[in-house]
């Protein structure tokens, strides 16, 4: 099961008094990006561990056993020594951004690939979707994200403007509990995370490769050039944290 990360300190900071970057002028401006040769490096500024970093590259592309075509995300999560490699996969449809499995489950019936929609590509203030119900108990348990727009959003990497900031929120029978942040914004996509009243969880980009267009810096750890060692198949790290199978985060 998979689902959506991360951030660092002394980046040069962009104002938001910038003019627009060329590239920016030609993007679309959908809240995402989705492109063979992304990357993102995620770093945690407000941590007791600001070493610690993750990385996403979107290195490729291939179909789901139902011939469905979906992005190849190779995810690291690593701080100087080991490095860990975790794959997930992801599309686009119906105008939302997805994470899936590449096979069908056996135990979802209701939603085989266990799809999760992460993202909208025009999302509008206050509305909100369901992005999966639990495994276990899909009737009571379900999981919804609502998206609130910012002005600005300063991260290692730059000072974004209109921020998409989702609030994920649990409703349990009828009760609702808001527990985490996701930051999208026009252009870049994913550009954090942080769980609500959490100041030491916020992870952000310290550096981004967008349609071959940098922004940033990329930080090099030791482990870059060591072998990247596997989670075990029950542990995922996801845009919004780790999480065992089965598990909200």
């Amino acid at each position: 099961m998979k689902t959506i990360l991360f951030a660092s300190l002394f980046i040069i900071f962009i104002s938001c008094s910038s003019p627009v970057e060329p590239f920016e002028d030609s993007y679309p401006t959908e809240y995402f990006s989705l492109n063979v040769g992304d990357v993102r490096q995620f770093s945690r500024p407000n941590s007791d561990h600001p070493e610690i970093y993750s990385l996403w590259i979107i290195s490729g592309k291939t179909q789901r056993s139902d011939g469905v075509e979906v992005f190849i995300c190779d995810t690291y999560f690593y701080s100087k020594n080991p490095r860990y490699k975790q794959t997930f996969y992801y599309l686009v449809r119906d105008g939302y951004y997805y994470s899936t499995e590449l096979e069908k489950t056996n135990y979802i019936r209701y939603n085989p690939y266990f799809e999760q929609k992460l993202g909208k590509l025009y999302p509008k203030e206050g509305e909100r979707w369901l992005q999966f119900s639990e495994v276990m108990f899909p009737d009571t348990f379900k999981y919804y994200l609502t998206p609130h727009f910012l002005k600005e959003f300063s991260t290692p990497a730059r000072n974004f403007k209109d921020v998409c900031q989702l609030t994920s929120s649990t409703v349990v029978s009828n009760q609702k509990n808001e527990d985490s942040y996701i930051y999208y914004t026009k252009y870049y996509g994913h550009i954090g995370y942080s769980m609500i009243n959490v100041s030491s969880s916020l992870f952000v980009v310290n550096y981004m490769k967008i349609k071959g267009y940098e922004i940033g810096k990329y930080v090099k750890m030791p482990s870059d050039n060591g072998t990247s060692q596997n989670f075990d198949q029950k542990t995922f790290i996801t845009p919004f944290g780790i999480k065992l199978q089965g598990e909200k985060l």
